[in-house]
């Protein structure tokens, strides 16, 4: 299986009509391609937590979508990062 982390930029990006080609093809290879989440995305969205944001559900529907239960993080003991 291929692993692919995407940054959080690129994620939102799949939210769009432009790049719907690609998600359809992240979704179609979901067997044979992984897509982690990491910390990270919790952290960059929860940047935009707010009252007025009506985006923010729709930005974790799409990472669980494209993440599954793909989780990635970093141990310091072992200073790799580990899925």
């Amino acid at each position: 299986m291929i692993r692919i982390y995407l940054d959080w930029n690129i994620i939102s990006k799949l939210k769009t009509h432009e790049f719907a080609d690609i998600k359809r093809f992240f979704a179609e290879n979901s067997t044979k391609i992984s897509i982690p989440f990491s910390p990270a995305h919790f952290e960059d969205i929860s940047k935009s937590d707010s009252p007025n944001n009506t985006k923010l559900l729709e930005d974790i529907i799409t990472m669980d979508t494209l993440c599954q239960s793909n989780h990635m993080a970093y141990d310091k003991e072992l200073d790799i990062a580990a899925p």
